[in-house]
């Protein structure tokens, strides 16, 4: 039998009932976040079905298959990931973070690069430990693709830890908005160390990191801006339509993401900026 025998809908509905079942399960017995349960979940599956494959179970191997024919790069980082962001920029608290603008500009700057030095130069280390020699370009590339936390599993951990408000802000903050510092950098090393075919590495300038910053960041936010007043501006036209005004929203998502491609800045920070501009204007519309 093919690989093709087992549908990508079959396989779909099987990821859905074991998301399910697995969530059930974290809520009632485990207690864990639950990004971090579906994470420990999905590595436990993951090496379950590798298992099976390797011991020679037919279906295994028509699972790892289809699974594998999944471009999850583009699926993920391209869309689903700008779902997540959009979602937990709706929940942190816009006038809090607009008061602690600078110091959250500061955590996204200094934390990630940081973070990105420290483990680019640990997997630079280890990999030499290991005799497996690379270089500092690729290790820091590594580290820019890991450096940036996720705001999806951030909130629930704050929130569930109690930690005083403006805390959980600056933290939510910083991680909503540390995608545009990673994908800088991610550029930036991909430049230097991962030159097309035929091409020699480029030359990587402060100039050219700056400008490519500018555009990522500024361009991300005054896009998202815009993209958050225009949902905005439509959705008081139809107050009680509740199915239009989730309409707009999801629609503002998917195309401000494709948006942002188009022009070439960060969908990341475009998505994230539309969330914000859209709830604070909401929560003033409602003050009225």
């Amino acid at each position: 039998m093919s690989p093709a025998a087992l549908s990508s809908s079959e396989l779909f509905g099987v990821f859905m009932v074991l998301i399910s079942a697995l969530s059930y399960l974290n809520s009632w017995f485990w207690k864990l976040s639950p990004t971090i349960a579906m994470l420990i979940s999905g590595l436990v599956i993951a090496g379950g079905v590798a298992l099976a494959d390797s011991l020679g179970w037919p279906t295994a191997g028509r699972i790892r298959a289809l699974v594998e024919s999944i471009p999850f790069g583009t699926l993920v980082f391209d869309w689903l990931l700008s779902f997540l962001l959009f979602s937990s920029a709706l929940q942190i608290d816009v006038k809090l973070l607009f008061r602690k603008r600078l110091a959250v500009i500061a955590m996204t700057l200094i934390t990630t690069l940081i973070t990105m030095l420290l483990l680019g130069a640990g997997f630079y280390g280890l990999l030499h430990w290991a005799g497996l020699p690379i270089t500092w370009p690729l290790a820091l590339l590594f580290g820019a693709i890991i450096a940036p936390t996720d705001p999806v599993a951030v909130l629930p951990m704050l929130q569930a830890a109690r930690v005083p408000k403006t805390t959980e802000t600056l933290i939510a903050g910083e991680s909503l908005f540390n995608d545009g510092v990673g994908v800088v950098a991610f550029t930036v090393l991909v430049a230097a160390a991962l030159p097309a075919a035929g091409e020699a590495a480029q030359t990587v300038t402060a100039l050219s990191t700056a400008l490519l910053f500018l555009r990522e960041m500024l361009g991300g936010l005054l896009a998202g801006a815009c993209l958050g007043l225009v949902a905005m501006v439509l959705i008081r036209n139809v107050p009680r339509d509740e199915n239009t005004r989730l309409t707009i929203t999801l629609a503002m998502v998917v195309g401000g993401n494709a948006l942002a491609q188009w022009l070439g800045i960060s969908a990341p920070v475009t998505v994230a900026a539309s969330g914000l501009m859209l709830s604070a204007l909401l929560q003033l519309w409602r003050r009225r």
